[in-house]
């Protein structure tokens, strides 16, 4: 293959990558018929059951995703496109850590989410409606953060794929 091709096939493949708002739902707790949380105590400890992930596939796609390799993936592209131009190094170079830097605040927002869940599991087993009702506001407020770091990834993304492509456009 040639640069050109091997730069339009990482357009493409970052082309094909998500953006998902999903609200970080995987981090909830499962609950049972009557409403309360599924859980179980081992060694005294409480273990909830949590929400499914989104299926493997889905997950390969999806950048920003806190359970899968796309996002080590996406950095591995980036570095590829950097050794493709190593005149544009510094630029790309740049995106990559803007990429890496949103990529730590997804994850530090979606462990603080489970944290958060637990906390909450624990607040409707206990019948502690009023500490639920201040996590709750807690739990909406880390929604809003995820979303708008969803955004700035989106963002990113954006602006990778336009870089690529007018790099692209100049060789044709």
């Amino acid at each position: 293959m040639n640069l050109i091709s091997d730069i339009q096939s990482i357009y493409e493949n970052i082309e094909q990558l998500q953006v998902v708002k999903c609200g970080m739902f995987h981090e909830g707790v499962a609950i049972n018929p009557d409403g309360t949380p599924k859980y179980s105590t081992m060694d005294s400890v409480t273990v909830f059951d949590r929400l499914p992930l989104c299926t493997h596939e889905l997950r390969n796609v999806r950048l920003g995703c806190a359970h899968s390799g796309v996002n080590v993936k996406f950095e591995s592209t980036l570095d590829k496109l950097i050794a493709l131009m190593p005149h544009k190094s510094e630029i790309i170079s740049s995106l990559k850590t803007s990429f890496s830097a949103t990529i730590t605040k997804i994850y530090t927002t979606d462990h603080q989410m489970g944290h958060l869940e637990h906390q909450l599991g624990h607040c409707q087993i206990d019948g502690l409606m009023h500490e639920r009702a201040k996590l709750e506001e807690s739990k909406a407020l880390l929604k809003e953060k995820h979303d708008g770091l969803m955004n700035q990834l989106k963002q990113l993304k954006t602006d990778i794929e336009l870089f690529i492509k007018n790099e692209l456009n100049k060789h044709h």
